[in-house]
């Protein structure tokens, strides 16, 4: 996706002599909301602030059980695993595919049950993207 068009400001002086003063009163809130909306969708839009959503990361083996409060207001669809690395080995390489499988309690708490393609002998720190709907 190519950058949003450097932004364009309302400037009383480009309307008609009559115009200029209705011009002047909605410019300086318009231009800065204009300016605050380029400015995030060209460098700052995130994930945990602008999505439903949250990014949680825990430090697990790969068939530990965890359970932790997850506290939107919409519940959790969906729950991704984005990054993993193995806390007591840096070295260590995962090869197989790692996913997660979890479940929603109901009362704001979201259960993981297993992330699998994770050694269950070692701990690691997992990066989870996790979707409201």
């Amino acid at each position: 996706m190519a950058n949003v068009p450097e932004r364009q400001q309302i400037v009383p002086e480009d309307f008609d002599k009559e115009d200029q003063d209705a011009a002047g009163r909605i410019a300086g809130p318009f231009n800065t909301y204009v300016e605050q909306l380029n400015e995030i969708l060209n460098n700052n839009l995130t994930f945990s602030d602008n999505f439903r959503g949250a990014v949680k990361i825990l430090t697990l083996s790969g068939d530990q059980s965890v359970t932790f409060r997850y506290d939107r207001r919409e519940a959790p669809v969906g729950m991704w695993v984005v990054n993993y690395r193995n806390v007591d080995d840096s070295s260590d390489v995962v090869t197989d595919p790692v996913s997660v499988q979890w479940r929603y309690d109901g009362q704001g708490n979201i259960v993981i049950t297993k992330v699998a393609g994770l050694d269950s002998a070692k701990n690691y720190s997992v990066t989870f993207f996790i979707v409201s709907g």
